[in-house]
């Protein structure tokens, strides 16, 4: 099974920062991630979505968000009909996207009736905006988006079960640009500055918030992405530790050890 990276400056429309069509799967797509977040919406026909290593069935109705930190392959069974909206964090609030980088929530959700209808009518209108281009557009595509993922919160979070750390801090900033970038290493000092803080400060607040140090929860996000390929993908150790950001293989075994109680490969073998 290969895995390939799907990059913005292919699929996004630098203007807008947001992209939307409709396509048509057939057979099984490789398993992948993208720099970007990414809205389908299931429209016809019937498969299965592997998502960050869990199988769901999905039919008309299903939707699924998915953001920089996740891997899914589809498998369509003959064919799926799908609307596919992808976007990346320049046009969407802090808030929203704090939400949506919430851990605890399952993003895979199905919607009935006039439920799915209405997300399904606000794709189709982001489809159709692409042909204009006024005043106006802007502003209209950001708030047809943010209805889309309103909706996908409300049904995936709840409205009354929202964290309100995710909502209510400055930190908020920090955890949405970790959760993005974790794969290039951000040094606490250039996260710190994000936010506007010294880094005694910011390393202070952080663990505070979090429960973790900097350093070990930025190690915890690696981790959730390398036990992902490591059970989804044929890519190697090595090339697992070094795209997940780890700078040594020593450490990746390190590090796995100490948070999961075995290696990597006792891992990949159990699952």
């Amino acid at each position: 099974m290969k895995y390939e990276k799907m990059l913005l400056k292919n699929f996004i429309n630098p203007t807008y920062h947001i992209s939307a069509l409709k396509k048509t799967i057939h057979g099984t797509t490789s398993i992948h991630l993208h720099e970007f977040f990414e809205i389908e919406l299931v429209i016809g026909g019937s498969g299965k979505n592997f998502y960050n290593g869990v199988e769901y069935d999905i039919s008309r109705g299903s939707v699924y968000l998915m953001t920089p930190a996740d891997f899914h392959k589809v498998t369509a069974t003959p064919e799926l009909e799908l609307i596919t909206v992808m976007f990346d964090d320049v046009i969407i609030s802090e808030k929203l996207l704090s939400a949506i980088l919430n851990k605890s929530a399952n993003y895979c959700i199905r919607l009935d009736g006039e439920e799915f209808d209405n997300l399904c009518f606000y794709a189709e209108q982001l489809i159709s905006e692409r042909a204009v281009k006024d005043a106006y557009t802007n502003v209209f595509v950001e708030n047809l988006l943010n209805s889309l993922l309103i909706k996908i919160i409300r049904k995936a979070v709840g409205a009354d079960n929202c964290d309100s750390r995710w909502r209510d801090t400055v930190l908020n900033k920090a955890l949405s640009y970790l959760y993005i970038h974790f794969r290039e290493n951000p040094s606490l000092a250039a996260v710190a500055a994000i936010c506007g803080y010294s880094p005694n400060y910011f390393s202070k607040i952080f663990t505070e918030f979090t429960g973790k140090g900097y350093t070990d929860f930025l190690n915890s996000l690696k981790l959730q992405n390398a036990k992902i390929l490591l059970t989804s993908s044929t890519k190697s150790v090595s090339e697992i530790a070094f795209y997940c950001g780890f700078t040594s293989l020593s450490n990746f075994y390190r590090v796995f050890r100490d948070e999961v109680g075995m290696t990597p490969i006792e891992y990949k073998s159990c699952q």
